[in-house]
């Protein structure tokens, strides 16, 4: 059973890949930093209690993705996005309750 949804997820991320390689920067980055909340609200719970190492580290990873994706941004766009993402790396890294993580998330997007 595990082993069919991981391989359910794989394959959803690798969607997400291909189809995330296809908009623009700035819509990937906001679709990066999407993912990694999701997986870091199932990673970390309300009391901010980890819950599932895997996915609070997918969360990071997607996270730190999204911070390399972000500092490629043209113009100005990078400086603002790397301020707001920073933000929400911080949250993370303090295990803040996913539903504020989630609200950093909406203020990115």
């Amino acid at each position: 059973m595990r082993s069919r949804i991981a391989v359910a997820l794989l394959a959803a991320f690798i969607g997400a890949s291909r189809l995330a390689a296809q908009e623009n920067p700035v819509a990937r980055v906001a679709n990066i930093v999407s993912v990694a909340v999701e997986e870091y609200a199932r990673g970390v719970d309300e009391s901010g209690k980890l819950v599932l190492q895997i996915e609070y580290q997918e969360a990071v990873d997607f996270l730190a993705d999204a911070r390399t994706q972000a500092a490629r941004l043209p113009g100005d766009r990078a400086a603002k996005a790397l301020a707001v993402l920073d933000s929400i790396v911080a949250a993370v890294n303090a295990r803040r309750r996913p539903s504020e993580v989630k609200e950093l998330e909406q203020r990115f997007a």
